[in-house]
């Protein structure tokens, strides 16, 4: 997450991680959450977790509720169903006044759950200042039957969603990365085609 120049905008971004056990539900959403609570909007978006989405304030138990805020106390009923409804709900309140890019990366990782938000997010008719950018790798996709090539097959046919190709980069786009990156540096150009060729 990180603050803009506009008020009027947020920019939130978590990142899935490859596993080799079972993946916490909706890690990249909460890593996401997280950034912004530490983001001036923290005030505003306790508020909303607290009134729309308590099952998400309380998958951040590090929070420290400031004021005379209690902190989330155990709460009952708590279903895969009503987590979904809880974030939809919370991210129409959060951008009714205010627009949300939501950046998710690396979704060739991401557990079933976060999917079955994005799918949900992307089915609902209410309005919502909401953008969600996500990445992955498609060869990953497509080797491996993951259920995120379902989603984005279902999502393209039903016009809610954007699929954009990137093309790989150049040598010349690495050596430009390498300079930027390490700026004051004068590596050779042979370094450049060695990255570029790994």
């Amino acid at each position: 997450a990180r603050a803009t120049a506009d008020p009027h905008l947020m920019i939130a971004s978590g990142a899935c991680l490859e596993h080799y056990g079972a993946a916490e539900p909706y890690f990249p959403v909460l890593e996401a959450l997280g950034r912004l609570l530490r983001e001036t909007v923290a005030d505003r978006l306790i508020s909303v977790l607290e009134t729309h989405a308590p099952t998400w304030l309380a998958q951040l138990p590090w929070l420290k509720h400031p004021g005379d805020r209690e902190p989330v106390r155990h709460v009952l009923g708590v279903t895969k169903e009503r987590m979904l409804r809880e974030m939809a709900e919370a991210l129409e309140a959060l951008t009714a006044k205010t627009a949300l890019v939501l950046v998710l990366e690396d979704l060739h990782w991401s557990d079933y759950s976060t999917l079955d938000l994005l799918g949900m997010l992307a089915r609902r008719r209410e309005a919502a200042r909401l953008l969600v950018v996500g990445s992955y790798r498609s060869v990953d996709v497509i080797v491996k039957p993951h259920p995120l090539r379902g989603l984005i097959q279902e999502l393209r046919v039903r016009r809610q969603c954007e699929d954009i190709a990137l093309a790989f980069l150049r040598e010349p786009h690495v050596a430009a990365y390498l300079a930027q990156r390490f700026g004051g540096h004068a590596f050779p150009s042979e370094l450049a085609r060695a990255v570029h060729q790994r």
